[in-house]
C-alpha cells in the first residue's frame, strides 16, 4: 500500500513538474512575442477585454469626482465648517474580498494627501449612511479633513460582491470624456460567498516511517458566508460564516484498528476513518488596516467512527463525537504563497469506551491540537494549491502525555470556487 501511494504521488508531482516546465516555456515564448509586437498585442488585449467585460455581470460602479470639499473641525461635537474645495491630482485604489483595502489620494497644488486607515465595505449601507472621515495630512492648517463619499459614490449597487482589483488609478485630465468624474465598473465575483475545497493528501511520517497515521486522506470542505458587514470603523466581523468538513482516511491494514488489548482514547481520535465537522465563526478580522492577513475564532462539533478490534475475528465500530474551539491566523508571504496556523481545544465524548472517565473527565478540554499549514499556488493559480501541514495532538491529562502524536501531511488542494470564478 505504501509503495503504491508513493508511486501515485511521484507520478502526480512529475506530471505537475513537467506541466510547470511547459507553462514556463510557453510564458517565455509569449514574452518574446510580446516584445516583438507589443502594439499589436495591446490592441488584441484591449479587444479581448472589451468582449470579456460585455459577458460579465455588473454589480455597480464607483464614480470618482475630480474635486471635493475640505472641512475644518469645529469645537462642537460632530460640527464642521467647509473652508473650500480641493482638486484631485491622483487616486489609487485596490479592492479585496468586497472591501476597499487601499486608498491613497493626492490633492492638486497643495502639500496634502489622505489615505484610508481601515477597510471600507463596498455596500449601499456603508456608502449611504456612514460618512467616513479622513484627516488630510500635511496641510498648513490643523484639524482639516475630507469625507470619502464626497470623492467616491457607489452607483447602481447589487447584492453581489465585486471582483478583486489589484490597483486602479484615476488621474483627472481634460482629455477625459467627462473630466469631472471617472467611473470604475464593478463585476460580479463568483465564489466569494461560497468556498468549496477538495484536498487529497498523505502523511510523510506514516508513508516513510512507522507512525500510525493515515496513509491517504480526502477532505471535502465547504464554507458559506452569512454576511459581510464589519463593525463600524473596525476590521472585525461577528458570526460571519459557517464551515462543513467531511474527511475520509485510509490506514495501513496493520494500523487501522484500535486494539482492545492496548486501548487508548487518543487512538480513538487518531484513527477515525470517517469524520464530519460543523463549525460556526464567532468572530474574525484583518490583522492591520490594509493587510490581507486575517485571524479567526470558530466553535464547532464533529462526529466520527473508529474501528475497535476485540479479537482476531471480532471488531466493532466506535461512535465518538467532540466539541472544539479553534483560533487561528493566516499570513500571505506573496500573491501565491502563505501560511495558516491554528490551535484547537477538543472535548472528546466517547463514554462507552474503556478508560473514558479516567482520561476524559479529568478536565473539560481533553486534547490540544497545534497546526501549521504552508501553501503555494503554482503559476499563481488560486484554484490549485500544494500544501504541507504539521499537526501535533497533545492530551491534556498528564498521565497520557506520552500518547501525543505528530502528523506531517502533504498534498494537493483544488478550490472549486476560484476555478468557477476563473471560467
Amino acid at each position: 500500500m505504501k509503495r503504491l501511494i508513493l508511486l501515485v504521488f511521484f507520478i502526480f508531482f512529475a506530471i505537475g513538474g513537467w506541466a510547470q516546465s511547459e507553462i514556463d516555456k510557453t510564458l517565455s515564448d509569449l514574452d518574446k512575442v510580446r516584445s516583438q509586437s507589443k502594439d499589436n498585442l495591446e490592441k488584441i488585449r484591449k479587444k479581448l477585454g472589451e468582449v470579456e467585460d460585455d459577458e460579465k455581470e455588473s454589480v455597480g460602479s464607483l464614480v470618482f469626482q475630480s474635486s471635493i470639499p475640505i472641512y475644518k473641525k469645529c469645537k462642537g461635537k460632530g460640527e464642521r465648517e467647509q473652508i473650500g474645495m480641493a482638486a484631485i491630482e491622483k487616486v489609487e485604489l485596490s479592492i479585496y474580498e468586497g472591501f476597499i483595502r487601499h486608498l491613497n489620494v493626492k490633492i492638486v497644488g497643495k502639500n496634502g494627501s489622505f489615505s484610508n486607515t481601515l477597510i471600507m465595505g463596498i455596500t449601499e449601507k456603508r456608502f449611504k449612511r456612514n460618512r467616513a472621515k479622513y484627516d488630510v495630512i500635511d496641510l498648513e492648517e490643523p484639524n482639516i479633513f475630507v469625507i470619502i463619499q464626497d470623492l467616491i459614490a457607489l452607483e447602481h449597487p447589487k447584492s453581489y460582491l465585486p471582483e478583486d482589483v489589484d490597483l486602479f488609478t484615476y488621474i483627472p485630465s481634460s482629455s477625459d470624456e467627462n473630466p469631472n468624474k471617472k467611473e470604475l465598473v464593478l463585476y460580479k465575483k463568483n465564489g466569494i460567498n461560497t468556498i468549496f475545497d477538495v484536498r487529497l493528501y498523505s502523511d510523510l511520517l506514516s508513508l516513510l516511517g512507522d507512525e500510525k497515521n493515515a496513509l491517504a486522506q480526502t477532505d471535502i470542505r465547504f464554507r458559506q458566508t452569512i454576511h459581510r458587514t464589519n463593525i463600524r470603523n473596525l476590521p472585525l466581523f461577528f458570526v460571519q460564516y459557517f464551515k462543513v468538513n467531511f474527511n475520509y482516511s485510509k490506514f495501513d491494514s496493520k494500523d487501522e484498528n484500535v486494539m482492545l488489548s492496548s486501548f487508548s482514547n487518543t487512538d480513538v481520535l487518531r484513527k477515525r476513518f470517517i469524520n464530519a465537522e460543523l463549525a460556526l465563526n464567532a468572530f474574525n478580522g484583518y490583522i492591520g488596516p490594509k493587510a490581507a492577513d486575517k485571524y479567526y475564532f470558530d466553535i464547532g462539533v464533529s462526529a466520527g467512527k473508529t474501528r475497535l478490534k476485540r479479537s482476531e475475528t471480532d471488531s466493532v465500530y466506535i461512535d465518538n463525537t467532540d466539541i472544539f474551539f479553534e483560533g487561528g491566523v493566516s499570513f500571505k508571504f506573496s500573491s501565491n504563497s502563505g501560511v495558516n496556523a491554528n490551535i484547537r481545544a477538543i472535548r472528546l465524548f466517547s463514554p462507552s469506551t474503556i478508560g473514558y472517565n479516567d482520561q476524559i473527565n479529568k478536565s473539560f478540554i481533553n486534547f490540544m491540537r497545534y497546526s501549521v499549514d504552508l501553501f503555494w499556488n503554482p503559476a499563481k493559480e488560486k484554484a490549485n494549491r500544494l500544501f504541507l501541514r504539521m499537526n501535533y495532538v497533545d492530551p491534556t491529562n498528564g498521565s497520557y502525555k506520552k500518547e501525543g502524536f505528530l502528523q506531517a501531511q502533504f498534498g494537493y488542494s483544488l478550490l472549486f470556487s476560484e476555478l468557477i470564478n476563473k471560467n
